[in-house]
């Protein structure tokens, strides 16, 4: 422990981060408006984050990691038009625990563009830098979520699989405003094609390696089966699945990795379907809402500490990132030419 200590001071004499914080950033349509586009918004953003993480690494020996900027409205669409900085920080809180995605990081932080009552420099530096309160709503921050900034797989595999995400996302385009019931039942038959098998493989190599885990192995496909007999469609066997069998411990986490991103960005999917479509839960959106917001948000921060306990060498940590690659590859494969049907 003293040890411990002697490092983490000598540390911040050197000015050198020795933790991590991640944070997740939304801009609401007031800001946008203040810039000519979302890339120069963005800019902004980031520009003021990283003068922020100058100070706070040097001063406190904690890096701010910027995990997602989303200045897309689909977020802060729920917030409503409210002055009053008491009233939106509620609001922001409420969005916060609802959303996995941003239970998930550490620090959730609004850039606003509208007049706050009382506005002042302190009061909108309170809403555009506000640290919102973790996890479920309050407290300090938990243990999980400050990270060493020493080795973080997940940072890697995030950077690794950005170009694949994005491809994926841009295929399905399942927020679309015109998305159609046939189009969203094609594909949820072809994620059924997918999931079947790569959860009958986790099951398989969790059976025969013995593994011992602090969580469910995923089983999302029966969620599938009953969002299918709700929309009237039946499942199809698919036999272009490009996925070999999980060989190590690795590639079982680099796909763990990717359908449990998926689970949480799934809570996005299941607010626009409700909203947009009005299809449910119980109608036809069982495997997008899952265990809804809270409980996926915390099955996904148990998942990050998991995997940076698994890549406990450089070579563990490229086999899983290939592993996660491919199976976004894969993935893709199997239900991108679904996703552009009518």
């Amino acid at each position: 422990m003293i040890g411990e200590l002697r490092a983490r001071t000598q540390a911040l004499q050197a000015g050198v981060a020795t933790e991590g914080v991640e944070i997740s950033i939304l801009g609401d349509a007031a800001y946008l408006a203040r810039y000519p586009g979302e890339t120069q918004a963005r800019d902004a953003i980031l520009t003021r984050l990283n003068n922020v993480d100058g100070i706070f690494s040097s001063q406190v020996g904690v890096e701010l990691q910027v995990v997602s900027v989303d200045l897309t409205g689909v977020l802060t669409a729920g917030l409503s038009a409210t002055t009053d900085s008491s009233a939106l920080l509620e609001e922001l809180g409420q969005l916060r625990r609802q959303t996995p995605a941003l239970v998930a990081t550490g620090l959730t932080h609004l850039f606003t563009g509208r007049q706050l009552d009382g506005d002042t420099a302190a009061s909108r530096r309170c809403i555009l830098q506000v640290k919102m309160r973790c996890a479920a709503g309050g407290g300090t921050m938990p243990d999980e979520l400050m990270r060493s900034t020493r080795s973080s797989i997940h940072q890697r595999l995030r950077e690794s699989t950005h170009a694949d995400h994005l491809r994926l996302e841009g295929a399905l385009n399942l927020l679309d405003p015109q998305l159609t019931r046939h189009r969203y039942g094609r594909v949820l038959v072809a994620f059924h094609g997918f999931y079947a098998p790569l959860e009958a493989q986790f099951r398989r190599h969790h059976r025969a390696m013995s593994l011992t885990l602090d969580f469910e192995l995923p089983c999302r496909t029966p969620l599938l089966m009953a969002d299918l007999a709700a929309l009237g469609m039946s499942p199809v066997a698919h036999e272009d699945v490009t996925l070999q069998e999980i060989r190590t411990l690795s590639e079982f986490a680099g796909r763990l990795y990717v359908v449990e991103g998926a689970a949480l960005g799934g809570q996005v999917v299941a607010r626009h379907l409700a909203d947009k479509c009005g299809i449910h839960h119980d109608s036809g959106a069982a495997f997008f809402s899952g265990s809804g917001p809270v409980e996926t948000g915390r099955r996904w921060a148990r998942i990050l500490n998991w995997l940076e306990r698994v890549a406990s060498s450089a070579a563990d940590s490229r086999d899983m990132v290939a592993a996660a690659s491919s199976t976004f590859r894969a993935l893709d494969h199997c239900v991108a030419p679904q996703a552009g049907q009518s």
